[in-house]
């Protein structure tokens, strides 16, 4: 009954669009109760105006609430002619959906149909819009294009953006146990009534206005899952309840921080079960949720278009750029532009679900004879939350949990949900010879499309560059970094995403990837759970180290320009792999600079807050000393050691506005130096100051001793910078057969590869 009352439902609102538009609907009241293909009678494809929207001739005041029906009914009315265009001319299409998230534009069963903008003659991703184009505004918390069960559509020359941006960039101001308080500007991110949303933090990421880019190791919390409330102080100041511990510990006085609202569930262009898609120069500026997400549709292609930021704005769309789910055929990322969105700029995966019972046996594991017997299983679903669908008549494989090697296959029969929450009955038809482990991964192979990214930008971004994790993919010709994370990772997971699967055929080539997360620039390995004493698997994991999950790696041609050396290229088993011909060197032209903060020595007052490695090789230091036992206007000296030996001397006279009043009532206390270049700074160096008293007796400042290392120049002392350990390898390689290393340079010199992990 309710699947009857959503049909007419949806039939009454596309009636409503084509009367709208002017469709003659004479005899069509008998086709609504069915299906609402045949409830009218087509007129073709047509060109719309934001006129046309919304009851304009009735209802002028509510013009904002049809531009989604009467576009969705316009192509509805354009496919059942047989396909063709339908255009949006230049101007703003303001779009509205019935519900917080809801789709603002629904189509369904559409084919061959161009919804296409106007020609405001942009050639590139990320053009900003002008008088000629064509622009849909989100009015609300809400999604842009649902797209399901069609083929062959395509969108062209479209803006994406949102009237009210789904984040708000803050500077914080005050923080303590219960609140952290911000200041905001209003006429960027007011807060208009009736928007209940914006009172919500579901994430808060550290914004570095400098690089356009969330820092590396930057707060970064998400409370998706129990978000924290926002009350407004003024016009200009919000107040973020802290709760229990759902606010970041590391948070500053003074610094920038994106408060989202929304991260996930309003996508700018969701397809689902799409048999051919396009978006050619469609730019995404803002949506709460993913910019184009794609599960289960087949050979899509997004050329020049892209996730954009307007000005000096943080953030464009919330979540992942692009999302590709158990997708079919080729995905084709062509020229695409995706900076500053909240997530990775693509995920290419298929699904995993886990065995968690065998029906025909007791036990597991459970050993099946030869001939192809069936077999009934329970399986789980991703640790992360949610059930992933199954497909009858699909070729699954499964593999070992701890050690993925290849356990058989089998093609589904049938899939019905249960016997618990969370859980799937499947029965399949076994290859002869498949043997089953405790808790065997599977994961539908048919669903695994070629990948072509190729001369392409992802950067400025929270998270990854791109993921892939899908055989006969290439990434060429592309830019990549800043990201926090890798700039490109294959990292399939059966701990706690179960994102899909083992691959072959990978390749990397002739790409720049600059100031990527330290976790390594290229890193490929498959996730294994750790278990509990029960031998249950947990949802945390490591690499495998034994065994081969991938086949035929190729990383070659490719520039790594690091902020600090780590890992350029990592990777974990793989049967054949080629690095060769790429190079490895440090960013050049900024300095790095490490900061401690405002505290006290013991004996006095004073801090060594930090040194900024100059690209020449001069070192300064910064920081400030007060002796209380001497007048408040009289200056201290400072004397500077590197490993043990004093380099120079000099007076703390400089300005401090900040010491007073908190510290001393004169604020001419703070020292600013430059060491020349005397040192080789790319080995370990110690380095430290000392106030010097009256008495001639030194005290060493707070915040010191520092290691000084142009490879190791974000790191504290001395918890995590080792000074005298290692500079780590660039090139890390484990457990991979067929290896071929060669003409590889690292920071000017050949590339080491660990000999035990490439044979």
């Amino acid at each position: 009954e309710m699947a009857q009352m959503g049909h007419l439902f949806n039939a009454v609102l596309i009636v409503w669009g084509l009367l709208c538009v002017g469709v003659d609907l004479s005899g069509a009241v008998g086709a609504i109760s069915g299906t609402t293909a045949n409830a009218a009678r087509v007129v073709g494809c047509r060109t719309l105006t934001p006129a046309d929207c919304g009851g304009m001739r009735q209802r002028p005041q509510r013009v904002a609430e049809g531009c989604g029906v009467v576009i969705a009914a316009a192509v509805q009315s354009c496919s059942d002619a047989g396909g063709g265009t339908v255009a949006l001319v230049a101007g703003d299409f303001p779009l509205v959906s019935g519900a917080e998230l809801a789709p603002s534009i629904n189509l369904m069963n559409a084919s061959n149909v161009v919804i296409a903008g106007s020609d405001d003659s942009s050639t590139t991703a990320c053009t900003p819009p002008n008088a000629r184009s064509t622009r849909l505004v989100l009015q609300q918390l809400a999604a842009g294009f649902s797209i399901g069960q069609g083929s062959n559509i395509t969108l062209r020359q479209l803006h994406v953006d949102m009237a009210r941006l789904p984040y708000t960039l803050a500077t914080a101001t005050k923080i303590n146990a219960t609140s952290v308080v911000f200041s905001f500007d209003p006429s960027v991110y007011p807060f208009p009534a009736g928007s209940p949303w914006l009172y919500k933090a579901l994430a808060i990421m550290e914004y570095d206005a400098g690089c356009r880019c969330p820092p590396h190791g930057g707060a970064d919390m998400y409370l998706t899952s129990d978000p924290a409330s926002i009350v407004l102080a003024g016009s200009s100041t919000m107040v973020v309840l802290r709760g229990s511990d759902k606010l970041p510990s590391a948070m500053f006085v003074g610094r920038s921080y994106v408060v989202r609202h929304a991260v996930y569930g309003g996508d700018a262009v969701n397809l689902n079960s799409v048999d051919g898609a396009v978006m050619d120069r469609v730019h995404l500026w803002s949506a709460p949720g993913m910019g184009f997400y794609s599960s289960s549709s087949t050979d899509v292609t997004l050329i020049d278009s892209g996730t954009c930021r307007a000005g000096d704005l943080p953030v464009s769309v919330t979540a992942d750029a692009s999302h590709f789910n158990e997708c079919l055929g080729q995905i084709t990322l062509d020229r695409v532009h995706f900076e500053g969105q909240g997530d990775d700029g693509t995920n290419v995966h298929g699904v995993f679900h886990a065995v968690l019972a065998v029906s025909t046996q007791p036990t597991i594991p459970t050993v099946h004879p030869a001939g192809g017997n069936t077999v009934t299983l329970t399986l789980g679903s991703r640790p992360a939350g949610g059930t992933s669908p199954l497909h009858p008549n699909e070729v699954y494989e499964f593999r070992n949990r701890t050690t993925w090697a290849i356990e058989g296959q089998g093609t589904l029969i049938s899939a019905s949900t249960g016997p618990t929450p969370l859980t799937q009955t499947a029965t399949f038809l076994l290859t002869p010879g498949t043997v089953l482990g405790t808790y065997s991964l599977l994961t539908d192979i048919t669903r695994a499309p070629a990948v072509l990214i190729r001369d392409s930008f992802f950067g400025n971004n929270r998270a990854r560059g791109v993921l892939v994790k899908t055989s006969n993919a290439i990434i060429t010709g592309s830019t990549f970094g800043p990201t926090t994370g890798p700039c490109v990772q294959a990292f399939p997971d059966g701990c706690f995403w179960f994102e899909a699967g083992a691959f072959h055929n990978w390749t990397v080539h002739n790409n720049t990837l600059s100031g990527c997360g330290d976790m390594g620039d290229v890193f490929v390995a498959a996730c294994a759970p750790n278990w509990d004493k029960n031998g249950n698997p947990l949802s945390s994991g490591d690499p495998v180290t034994v065994g081969q999950p991938f086949r035929d790696i190729s990383i070659t041609g490719n520039r790594f320009v690091q902020k600090t050396p780590h890992e350029a290229v990592a990777i974990w088993g793989s049967d054949g792999l080629t690095i060769a011909d790429n190079v490895v060197s440090l960013i050049h032209g900024e300095p790095v600079v490490r900061w401690t903060g405002l505290a006290a020595s013991a004996a006095l007052e004073g801090s060594f807050d930090g040194f900024a490695l100059q690209p020449g090789g001069e070192l300064e230091l910064h920081g400030w000393v007060v002796d209380t036992a001497l007048p408040a206007t009289t200056s201290s000296n400072v004397s500077i050691e590197v490993d043990g030996h004093t380099v120079t001397t000099a007076t703390a006279n400089t300005l401090r506005p900040d010491l007073v009043p908190v510290v001393t009532s004169d604020p001419h206390h703070g020292f600013d130096l430059r060491l020349p270049n005397t040192t080789e700074w790319t080995s370990n160096h110690t380095l430290q100051v000392f106030a010097i008293r009256a008495d001639g007796s030194r005290v060493a400042l707070n915040g010191g001793p520092m290691c000084v290392n142009l490879f190791r120049e974000a790191c504290s002392f001395p918890q995590d910078c080792k000074c005298g350990a290692a500079i780590p390898s660039a090139l890390q390689v484990s457990n991979s057969l067929g290896c071929v290393t060669e003409n590889n340079v690292c920071y000017g010199k050949a590339c080491m590869v660990p000999a035990d992990g490439c044979t």
